[in-house]
């Protein structure tokens, strides 16, 4: 998927590049990002995110807003109920 074709509402399997404390940031792109919310991790509230995922893990994601100005993606977690 090249990243001029990437709209709201697309769906795809993405890769998790980068951890952080609110959340986490997976590759769904050639050299493209988009951001997962800690709260699409799991339907019950997560303390500390390293204990639910890790670099490398996937998630099956479908883009829910595309910044027009910064270009930065936000993400929904698919299968957040089988978390």
């Amino acid at each position: 998927m090249e990243n001029h074709n990437l709209k709201v509402g697309d769906r795809m399997r993405a890769k998790v590049k980068t951890v952080i404390s609110s959340g986490v940031f997976l590759n769904i792109a050639k050299n493209k990002d988009g951001y997962l919310h800690i709260s699409e991790l799991s339907s019950n509230r997560v303390e500390n995110i390293n204990d639910h995922v890790k670099v490398g893990d996937e998630f099956d994601v479908e883009i829910i807003k595309i910044d027009p100005e910064t270009g930065k993606i936000k993400l929904r977690n698919l299968n957040k109920n089988n978390s």
